[in-house]
This record gives structure tokens, sequence and C-alpha cells, in this order.
């Protein structure tokens, strides 16, 4: 006889208290493996927790794992608001029990892949899975372009310049350290020496500390100035 997991999980202290909600989820479980021929060999559950990431949720993890361990296994739960409350946690979940050849049943929703009904539910979760990413994508595009269009800097601003409200300007303590770092090698100094002279002189970098990489030296050295 085939394998099966139980996953079970309540989200508010009541359930967990009175445990009504588990005992029925996996009383509906074992309904499942007799009628189907299936061994339940295990139980994992989240009590009083929320479904909102498999993150936060450790007996969910431990079960996948579990599940994946031999081909064959069903992952067998009494509804997919009780496996995941995301799309994107739900196809993450059924394409990594598909690749290790096992087995994801949902009571409530009749949702099996060794049916046809949950093969066309899983392809159409897995394209608004899509959508949501393309949506979301363009989104932080639009956003971004904005952005630039009104000349806000975005990332990290560069040694030698300052925010200035949602504008960069030149930073003139730092322009002026760019300045010597030029002079000292335009003297012939090593980057090794540079970086000496600098950390002797308790300068600091653009995180604030006094130690200086050779590289960053030689990116002031070959960068452009920026527009500002």
């Amino acid at each position: 006889m085939p394998n099966a997991i139980a996953y079970l999980r309540v989200s508010t202290s009541g359930q967990v208290q009175t445990g009504a909600s588990l005992e029925a989820q996996k009383e509906a479980i074992e309904g499942w493996c007799r009628i189907n021929g299936y061994t339940l060999i295990d139980t994992y559950e989240d009590a009083g927790v929320s479904g909102k990431n498999v993150k936060g949720r450790p007996g969910f993890r431990m079960a996948l794992d579990a599940t994946c361990v031999q081909e064959g296994t069903a992952l067998v739960v009494y509804s997919l608001s009780r496996a995941a409350r995301s799309i994107r946690d739900l196809v993450q979940t059924v394409d990594r029990l598909q690749a290790a050849q096992c087995r994801f049943v949902s009571l409530t929703e009749s949702f099996d892949l060794h049916t046809a009904t949950g093969k066309l539910l899983l392809h159409v979760l897995g394209a608004i899975s899509e959508f949501e990413r393309d949506i979301a994508r363009e989104r932080t595009a639009a956003v971004l372009d904005m952005k630039r269009a009104r000349g806000e800097v975005l990332g990290r601003i560069p040694y030698g310049y300052m925010r200035d409200g949602k504008h960069i300007e030149k930073c003139p303590r730092e322009q002026r350290v760019i300045s010597e770092i030029k002079e000292m090698r335009e003297a012939g100094w090593e980057l090794q020496r540079i970086a000496q002279e600098l950390e002797d002189r308790q300068i600091p970098n653009r995180v604030g500390h006094c130690k200086w990489r050779l590289t960053s030296i030689n990116n002031l050295l070959n960068r452009e100035d920026i527009e500002t």
C-alpha cells in the first residue's frame, strides 16, 4: 500500500484549545486513506499559525520534506487554504511534489493531480501565478520609470555624492578625497600605498570605515563624474 502524510493547520487560539478543527481534519484525512488504500504513516501540524506564507510554518515544511523522501507518497490536506494562502506557494509546493513523483491531495476541493480536474486546476493556478508576477514587474518598472523621469535618485549613492532631497549633489568633503587619490596616483603611488595613506589619516569610506579596498580606490580613479 502506498504511504500518505497528513498536514493539519488551525490559525486561531480557540481552535487550538478545543482541538476540534484539528481532529476533524485528521479524521477526514484518515477516511480518505482508508477508502483509497493509503497507509497514513505520519501527521504534521501547525497549531495557531497563519497560512500567510510557508516560511512561518515549520510543520508544513517538515510534512513536505517527509513526503518527498519516497516516490509515490501522498501529502494530504483538508483544504487548499490549510496548505497555502498564496497561489505562488501552492504552485511551488505542487511543483516540488511532482518533481519527487509524489501526490498532492486536498479533500475539500477534490484537488488531486491524478485526476483530469486536478491537472486542469493546476494549469489555471500556474497561469494566475505567472500573471500576478508579470503585473508586479510591470508596476515596479512603471514606478522606477516615473522616479527617473522626476530626476529622483535610485539605489545606493556613490562615493563623492550625497542625497539632497530626492536629487543627488556633490559632497565637497568626499570630492576632495577623490582629488587627493587622483593626485597620489598621478605621482606614481601604488593602490596599496594610497589605501594605507587613507587609513593612516582615518579617512572614512562610504560605509564609514577607514579600511579602504583596492578595488574601491581603482573604481574611483576610473569612474566618470556623475551629472547633478
